[in-house]
């Protein structure tokens, strides 16, 4: 008999004992040409590229004229553009090309030649859109910069400072509204209704047409002021008054001197810049600080029959009274 400890089959010589029992491993499913998910290398997850490209829709309203509400429909817009908004109510714009103006009114058979082109994209729903050139700009000649009277710090103003630009020969400011600069409170009876009457004189200087600016250069330029205010005005603390006994009363102002207006509790008050004629510089020293001098208002067409005469300023460029020298 055979051992237990032996097996037939052994080889001989080789004891045949037992073996230690190991965990079974799990046997790994076999897919033919797929992976496992354990078998797959983790990828970074893909993005989107951001672009700040924008498409844009033109509307029928880009090509409403503004100032004409009965072009403000879809068949005007198709009739004008060559698309047709009756159908589609926009199209995308090709985004190499420019947005069509807006700003000059309506589009005209011509201009329809430059912004449609004749294009298989206008099918597709794109429009190709060229923007038509502006016209070069009409130069302006800007106003002269003849001085200025700015309202002083402590100046009682209702909405801020108060600043009168000189920009011609001859500026009114009150609450009259015949004024060059109209004060905005008709009601505030401390302001006159022509407080304010400030001209340019020079020898000559009826010659030059109010658009020539030889003008400001002639040598004895100066500025000169006056009122029509019954309670009458101060410079430098000199009372000016008003047309009297058939007299005008003016005089000369310098860059630096104060002009007060009225003067209770508070008081509106202006310091005087000039940038032309004698007046840009500062009242010289020894010069009293206000000298008044007078005219007859027929030389400046200041009355007529005693009644002022609203809406033609007492001055005019021709026709001024000439201060003493």
């Amino acid at each position: 008999m055979n051992s237990p400890n032996h097996s037939g089959s052994a080889p001989s010589g080789e004891p045949n004992e037992p073996t230690t029992p190991n965990t079974p491993s799990r046997p790994r499913p076999q897919t033919a040409g797929r992976e496992t998910p354990s078998d797959i290398t983790p990828k970074p997850l893909h993005h989107p590229t951001f672009s700040r490209q924008i498409k844009l829709e033109i509307t029928p309203s880009f090509y409403y004229d503004p100032l004409d509400p009965t072009t403000h429909n879809p068949e005007y817009a198709s009739k004008v553009s060559g698309l047709d908004f009756i159908a589609r109510p926009s199209y995308l714009v090709d985004r190499n090309k420019s947005m069509p103006e807006t700003n000059n009114g309506s589009l005209t058979d011509r201009d329809d030649d430059q912004y449609h082109t004749e294009d298989d994209s206008a099918l597709d729903g794109e429009v190709e859109l060229q923007a038509k050139p502006s016209p070069p700009a009409e130069f302006e000649k800007p106003l002269p910069r003849l001085g200025k009277l700015v309202s002083t710090s402590d100046s009682y103003t209702q909405n801020g400072a108060i600043t009168l630009s000189l920009c011609s020969r001859f500026t009114s400011w009150g609450r009259g509204e015949y004024n060059t600069i109209v004060y905005p409170d008709k009601y505030d009876t401390r302001v006159g209704k022509r407080a304010l009457m400030l001209w340019f004189h020079a020898k000559d200087i009826a010659k030059y047409p109010d658009n020539d600016d030889g003008w400001m250069k002639l040598p004895d330029l100066h500025c000169v002021i006056a009122t029509e205010s019954s309670a009458g005005i101060s410079i430098n603390g000199v009372h000016l008054k008003k047309n009297e006994q058939g007299s005008m009363q003016f005089g000369r102002v310098y860059t630096g001197d104060e002009v007060v207006v009225w003067k209770a509790k508070s008081a509106l008050k202006f310091t005087c810049e000039f940038f032309h004629g004698e007046g840009k510089e500062r009242r010289p020293d020894g010069m009293p600080k206000f000298r008044i001098e007078t005219a007859s208002p027929a030389i400046a067409g200041a009355k007529s029959k005693g009644k002022e005469r609203e809406g033609v300023p007492l001055m005019s460029s021709g026709a001024l009274p000439a201060p003493a020298a």
